[in-house]
């Protein structure tokens, strides 16, 4: 009861007050007493009725001004929210008053019937508002009791049977609206609390969800680098003795004085050549993983063959046949470094699935295609698939199937992630007779 009486409501059960302030106080304080002085403009004293009437246009005015003020006032800022809202409980407090006098003035001119009708058109008011004021118990407890009071006053006074009935009943009905009004506006205020509550709760979780996911990427990005740290060293290998044995020849010659301008032009041409290839090789590498969070007009076979040229050394070592199947040139706008790094995961893990199982004839098929508004890019292999029984949690983090080196468990995750919620595609897989198929759909005529 505290807080009621301090007047520290939520910003949002003030803001309700406020949009439904304009027409309670339309229908109190203009359409009421304009009613009532029209039909008992006969029987009061006109300066009463045009005081009251002018009374109520100032009220009207003040409600709506202070409205205004509710309106702009900093919701942060408690004390000029409490002060506004102390204004208004004044302004209702003397609206209320200004019906009771009026009531009671014209006791001494209305027959009983008379003032029973106005008495209850102010009940009628005072059940209207309601609806209006409360979301603000405070203010609608001071609007019922300040209206309904006088109610009870007058007719008690006038004494009778019928008075002291219809005031015992004023009071009964201003106990259950009060009630009424205070359990309302409990579930009003209990609901935008859970709401907000639950709002908080969403908005850290999401928070949360994205930070892991930053983690994960970062994680998977590492393992990703290792993997690319040994696909360099493999290719630097050969070069790298090339220009070993080129050197050792040359300087043996030298030794043996049987150098001649030929032969040495022949093999620093070679170690040339050799160097060459080695920095093309950190050049590949370099741009593969340039960070790059701008969309760019790309295709699949442009990020096929970039991810092929790391792998190609690899494959071609282990015998491994590369198939390709490109059925559509359509260009997309994508995100074309996180995608190049789906499809040297994938192709990755097609290798070492061909490898573990000790394929023969192993071979790594890719089928770039048109469907009506999508592009399909298919990566499937020979290596027998994916046993059903983890076919549906290869996406999940942390799961891996390599068996003879450790496995991140990452690589599919992020892969998944890319694709869904970074390009707005679909990533999928299943097997067919010879072995798993990945399946990347992407939508063209859109930025992806």
């Amino acid at each position: 009861m505290s807080k009621l009486l301090k007047m520290n409501y939520h910003p949002q059960l003030i803001d309700i007050m406020i949009k439904s302030t304009p027409a309670g106080t339309f229908s109190v304080n203009i359409l009421t007493p304009f009613l009532i002085s029209f039909l008992f403009f006969d029987y009061i004293d006109n300066t009463h009725v045009y005081i009251w009437l002018f009374a109520n246009l100032v009220i009207f005015m003040m409600r709506i001004v202070n409205v205004k003020e509710l309106n702009t006032a900093n919701s942060a800022d408690i004390e000029s929210v409490n002060r506004v809202l102390s204004n208004t409980l004044c302004i209702i407090f003397f609206s209320a008053l200004l019906h009771a006098y009026a009531l009671w003035y014209s006791s001494f001119y209305l027959s009983s019937e008379q003032l029973f009708f106005m008495a209850l058109v102010t009940v009628s008011l005072v059940s209207g508002s309601i609806s209006t004021i409360g979301s603000v118990f405070y203010a609608f407890a001071v609007y019922v009791i300040f209206n309904l009071l006088p109610i009870i006053f007058v007719f008690t006074y006038h004494g009778g049977e019928m008075y002291y009935v219809f005031s015992f009943s004023m009071l009964v009905y201003m106990l259950v609206m009060l009630k009424s009004g205070y359990r309302q506006f409990s579930v009003l205020e209990e609901s935008i609390l859970l709401k907000e509550s639950f709002e908080i709760r969403v908005q850290a979780a999401v928070e949360e969800l994205k930070n892991q996911e930053k983690l994960l990427y970062q994680q998977s990005r590492l393992a990703q680098m290792g993997e690319m740290l040994s696909m360099i060293a493999h290719q630097w290998r050969q070069p790298l003795n090339a220009i070993s044995a080129t050197s050792a020849s040359l300087n043996l010659k030298a030794k043996l004085d049987k150098v001649d301008n030929e032969s040495v032009l022949t093999m620093t041409d070679n170690i040339s050549e050799y160097s060459q290839h080695l920095s093309e090789t950190i050049d590949d590498f370099r741009n593969f993983f340039k960070p790059n969070k701008e969309r760019v007009e790309t295709s699949f076979i442009i990020l096929v063959d970039a991810a092929l040229k790391i792998l190609n050394p690899s494959t071609n070592k282990h015998n491994i046949t590369i198939i390709k199947e490109y059925n559509s040139e359509d260009t997309f706008v994508s995100y074309s470094n996180e995608l190049k790094h789906v499809i040297l995961n994938i192709l990755k893990n097609a290798e070492d699935a061909l490898l573990e199982r000790e394929i023969q004839d192993a071979y790594i098929k890719i089928v770039i295609q048109r469907d009506n508004s999508k592009i399909i890019l298919k990566i499937m292999d020979n290596a027998r698939g994916i046993s059903e029984e983890i076919l549906g949690s290869i996406f999940t983090p942390y799961f891996s199937t390599k068996k003879k080196k450790e496995g991140t468990g990452l690589g599919l995750y992020m892969s998944k992630i890319i694709i869904q919620e970074h390009c707005l595609g679909d990533l999928e897989v299943y097997n067919d007779t010879e072995g798993a198929v990945f399946r990347i759909s992407l939508n063209l005529g859109e930025e992806v």
